[in-house]
């Protein structure tokens, strides 16, 4: 909270330049600030050990917590579908910055991620109770949300029409995908073929970097040699879950094993690595019907 008070004001140069004093909240007069909704005893927000901050200019800030039990009356007719605890989460999140209170999401902590989700979320769930309230459940079913850092829409045309009437407009919204068939999704390439069947692929903007990128151990560092070779098999077994057809998870693994044997990697040893991943985790590969040697020549031999 901030306020001025003219009282509390000098002139810096009289005192060696000083800008800033800082006193306990008991010693100078602050606002008074009593939750009126307190389950408890009624008390005051802070204590006589936190601090006051004056500015030469008669600014004062004051930074107070405390911990409080109130009462409210929620209202559970929709119960468990209802979001009233999301609301009342967005609507008392605040965050100091610079002396100053803001009342929004913060973002780069650690709980921005999920905070954001549950930011659209409460958007999502408003919109679609609205439809179904008017009797428009077929409309409603169209609808299929997802978070993080993309909201993404299948086989929903209508979606565009409805935007301004999900999200707030200062949210922006913008279509990212180049054609109606495709788009990337995280870390998945989302495609639909000919025959109206969708496949996946893995996506990595990094891929798109003028740059080259180390994201992989080189056999000339400290670390042993036996963790830096199962990297493969992870990546391996991250291209079979991700890819739906051969050639995909072919382009990826035959890439990693380039960049391997360009990092001192040796085919003898990648070789097994790669023959060992195709036994513990079969289940992730049978579905390109592809045997083991003609695997191994496509991702290794090809590449040598």
């Amino acid at each position: 909270m901030i306020w001025k008070d003219e009282r509390l004001q000098w002139n810096r140069t009289d005192y060696n330049g000083v800008d800033l004093i800082q006193l306990y909240q008991s010693e100078v007069w602050h606002p008074v600030m009593v939750p009126l909704s307190s389950a408890r005893t009624m008390k005051s927000v802070g204590d006589d050990s936190m601090y006051v901050t004056i500015f030469y200019n008669g600014s004062a800030h004051w930074i107070s917590t405390d911990v409080f039990s109130t009462t409210c009356h929620p209202d559970v007719t929709k119960y468990p579908f209802d979001i009233q605890l999301l609301n009342f989460l967005i609507d008392n999140i605040f965050v100091v910055f610079g002396g100053k209170v803001f009342q929004q999401i913060p973002m780069g902590t650690n709980c921005a991620l999920l905070l954001a989700d549950i930011f659209l979320y409460s958007y999502e769930a408003e919109f679609i109770q609205s439809l179904v309230s008017e009797g428009k459940r077929n409309l409603a079913s169209d609808f299929n949300f997802t978070y993080i850092d993309d909201v993404l829409s299948i086989n929903n045309p209508k979606f565009a029409d409805y935007l301004s009437s999900i999200y707030p407009s200062e949210l922006e919204v913008k279509k990212i995908s180049e054609t109606d068939n495709s788009a990337s999704y995280l870390d998945i390439m989302l495609s639909y073929d000919t025959d109206g069947h969708m496949n996946t692929s893995l996506y990595d903007k990094r891929d798109d970097f003028n740059f080259s990128i180390t994201n992989f151990p080189f056999l000339s560092s400290n670390i042993p040699s036996s963790p830096a070779y199962s990297v493969s098999i992870s990546q391996l077994i991250l291209y079979a879950k991700a890819s739906t057809k051969y050639t995909d998870f072919v382009l990826r693994a035959r890439r990693l094993s380039n960049k391997l044997l360009s990092q001192g990697y040796v085919c003898d040893r990648l070789t097994p690595s790669l023959r060992k991943s195709y036994g513990r985790y079969g289940e992730l590969v049978i579905h390109f019907d592809v045997p083991l040697s003609r695997m191994v020549d496509d991702i290794l031999t090809l590449t040598i």
